[in-house]
């Protein structure tokens, strides 16, 4: 769940749902700039603030309604300055290595700008000029762990 303040407040702007991935689809990307608030169905990307939210979240909530499924999962989120997914900006993956290790209510990653390491949720920082508020391309990528197994609705 994306928000549009830091500390996970201010408005909730989307949501990304890494349990549709399959072997078709390990990679998600959605270029924020090119689908602004039109909601995508039977994709991960959900959106609650009509007109779009390119350049406006500067934290995300990372949840499981899957945390107590047997089945191990990880999957990566990356969020990118560049709307084309470029690497020579700012970029920040958010790496989850086990859903079961969530707490219930989930993990705030208070800011992508800050150093983050807590409850199986780790931050990895490209950092360049700034990301918090300059998002404008979100990527998830269910790791080779998880592709293909029973988590998620099929």
């Amino acid at each position: 769940e994306f928000y549009e303040g830091n500390n996970c407040t201010q408005k909730k702007l989307g949501s990304v749902d890494t349990a549709l991935h399959d072997k078709q689809g390990a990679t998600w990307s959605l270029n924020l700039q090119q689908f602004a608030g039109i909601p995508m169905p039977l994709v991960p990307f959900v959106f609650w603030r009509a007109g779009g939210w390119n350049d406006e979240a500067r934290s995300v909530r990372v949840t499981s309604k899957w945390r107590n499924r047997a089945e191990h999962r990880r999957a990566r989120l990356t969020v990118f300055d560049s709307p084309n997914g470029s690497t020579g900006d700012d970029y920040v993956r958010v790496v989850v290595d086990d859903v079961r290790n969530l707490p219930e209510r989930g993990v705030c990653v208070r800011s992508f700008e800050n150093n983050f390491n807590r409850d199986g949720v780790r931050l990895e920082r490209y950092p360049q000029n700034g990301i918090d508020g300059k998002i404008s391309r979100i990527e998830t990528r269910c790791d080779a762990s998880c592709v293909g197994d029973k988590v998620g609705p099929r």
